[in-house]
């Protein structure tokens, strides 16, 4: 029997998966407008790097209103928590709305997905160690990946090899954020970076995000370490004409990323939905 195939549905199939960070998008309560005019539901991933409402763990109506413009539990809405949307504790509500801790790794598109939770410190050690085993264990094992991204809120990566320093790069420097409790000294460099090389090592590309950024001219990061790795950020303050989100297309596990002025996209999102 022949079975006939419609090209425009070949066409689909093979359209690259597009991925779009944001971060540091609170306004008051709420999220900065110009996202929601791009239409969030139109990308494969949203992926946001923390601080996306003021008070996100509040009030759960703030949970539910974040809920209704990404859908939380969806597989590839993946939220590493900021300061501001953690500070308030009730973790539990957010985890009702995601079904997922505020750590997790998840697989798609020839991709595995770390999301961190940077908030978490020495005095959590249980939770510290079962992040840093997700982490560990992803590292250790993977193999028919094609990348490894690491989603996270804050700058943890100082002393990396080839970066510059982290206070040029984000509002808060965790220097000293440690990624367990084995020793004092389990900074991200000593720790979590040498599996990342490994990783590297073995012909998977290795892509580390963060969002603490927006404020003043710290508006958007990308810089390859002496292992060529990516460490790229970006983030948005008070609706900034020179505000940047990020943007990766997966096309059959090749990834490109491009930085995007958010006002020009919300430019272009009013022309098409005109025609």
């Amino acid at each position: 029997m022949l079975v006939c195939v419609s090209p425009l549905l070949v066409a689909q199939t093979n359209k690259p998966k597009e991925y779009l960070f944001f971060a540091h998008a609170y306004d008051e309560y709420y999220i900065d407008s110009r996202l929601k005019q791009i239409g969030l539901r139109n990308y494969d991933g949203i992926f946001m790097g923390g601080d996306i409402l003021s008070e996100a763990s509040l009030d759960r109506k703030y949970l539910s209103y974040l809920d209704s413009l990404v859908d939380l539990s969806n597989p590839m809405t993946l939220w590493a928590l900021g300061n501001h949307d953690s500070r308030n504790g009730n973790w539990d509500w957010i985890f009702d709305f995601t079904q997922r801790k505020t750590y997790f790794a998840h697989y798609q598109d020839e991709s595995v997905f770390i999301v961190l939770n940077t908030n978490i410190v020495p005095y959590d050690c249980e939770e510290l160690e079962n992040q840093f085993s997700i982490i560990s264990n992803v590292c250790d094992t993977i193999v028919k990946s094609k990348n490894l991204f690491l989603i996270m809120h804050h700058i943890i990566w100082d002393g990396v090899p080839g970066l510059d320093p982290g206070w040029t790069v984000g509002h808060v420097n965790l220097k000293y954020w440690l990624a367990n409790c084995e020793t004092a000294d389990s900074h991200f460099k000593n720790t979590i970076y040498p599996l990342l090389v490994n990783v590297k090592n073995r012909n998977i590309d290795v892509f580390c995000t963060a969002g603490d950024m927006g404020s003043g001219t710290k508006k958007k990061y990308s810089q390859l370490s002496s292992d060529q790795i990516w460490f790229l950020g970006c983030g948005l303050y008070e609706y900034s004409s020179n505000d940047e989100v990020l943007m990766f297309k997966n096309n059959n596990g090749e990834i490109s990323f491009k930085f995007h002025n958010l006002d020009s996209l919300v430019s272009v999102n009013s022309i098409i939905n005109k025609l």
